[in-house]
């Protein structure tokens, strides 16, 4: 929250999306791999952003470490891809964390608008044919399940 000094909040217009961090751990005895998007930081507690959205997505074959295929991977970068393209184009939410864990990828986002977040989701899960995609919206205003890992 480096803005709290200021005397506003970091320009949502200017919301960074290419500079990611991978770490590895455990949840639940099982492992864990999570992208943290970096840049994100700064915007820690933003006003406008004070809503979760986690876009959950089981894979189809789970390997014995709860992984998927090269090939599924391929899948899911390009449902991640559909799901920020349309939640950027509609100003809705924004990238934070990407959680893969126990045969299931979890996109996390903070978003200032629900309605538009869900069009935009609803969007992406009705054009994908190989994963069914599952969501939901929890209030973290102090963006709490980004700072455990960011």
């Amino acid at each position: 929250m480096l803005w709290l000094f200021s005397k506003k909040p970091p320009s949502l217009d200017r919301f960074p999306t290419e500079n990611w961090t991978v770490a590895q751990g455990e949840a639940d005895g099982k492992p864990m791999v999570v992208r943290v998007n970096s840049g994100a930081r700064k915007f820690v507690a933003h006003p406008e952003l004070p809503v979760r959205l986690g876009v959950t997505v089981a894979f189809n074959q789970p390997n014995a470490h709860g992984f998927c295929s090269a090939e599924e991977g391929d899948q899911l970068s390009a449902i991640e891809d559909q799901l920020c393209e349309g939640l950027f184009a509609a100003r809705a939410a924004f990238p934070v964390l990407v959680i893969t864990v126990g045969g299931r990828r979890e996109f996390v986002f903070f978003a200032r608008d629900k309605s538009a977040a869900s069009r935009a989701v609803d969007a992406t899960a009705a054009s994908t044919t190989t994963h069914k995609l599952v969501y939901g919206f929890v209030d973290d205003p102090e963006w709490a399940s980004f700072t455990q890992f960011g």
